[in-house]
């Protein structure tokens, strides 16, 4: 990738995504939250990212469950995924469905988004990293 700096917060990040289903990236705006996700899928090889702020990916989610069967083996970044609060629940769903490591799923969202599960009573499901609150 082009221009990429690595961030120190990328190595806790794998760690996460190797013992936990789905993993929560939290910083402030242009903290580069979504610049690593998709470094993390491409040194992945078999991923998707979804931009949520996009009409065309959003879509891909009509069917959430269908989505989910389809991409089971495949990392899946739900970018800015505080713009479907409601997602949450069919997630946690999919999540419990199948709790297999490897960060299937992964979002990335605003520091005091009311996206961030642990204040939606989410704890126990996506692991965040010690140190995902990414500095500006």
């Amino acid at each position: 990738m082009h221009g990429y700096l690595p961030r120190q917060v990328q190595l806790a990040l794998n760690k996460a995504l190797n013992r936990a289903a789905a993993v929560l990236m939290l910083g402030p705006r242009q903290c580069g939250k979504s610049t690593l996700a998709r470094q993390l899928l491409a040194e992945h090889g078999n991923g998707l990212l979804l931009d949520l702020q996009d009409r065309g990916d959003r879509a891909r989610l009509q069917e959430p469950e269908l989505f989910f069967e389809a991409h089971r083996h495949h990392l899946v970044c739900l970018d800015e995924i505080q713009l479907l609060p409601e997602f949450f629940s069919l997630l946690r769903a999919e999540i419990d469905r199948d709790r297999r490591p490897a960060g299937r799923a992964t979002g990335a969202a605003g520091p005091e988004s009311p996206a961030d599960p642990w204040r939606r009573g989410w704890a126990g499901h996506p692991s965040r990293p010690p140190s995902s609150r990414l500095p500006t």
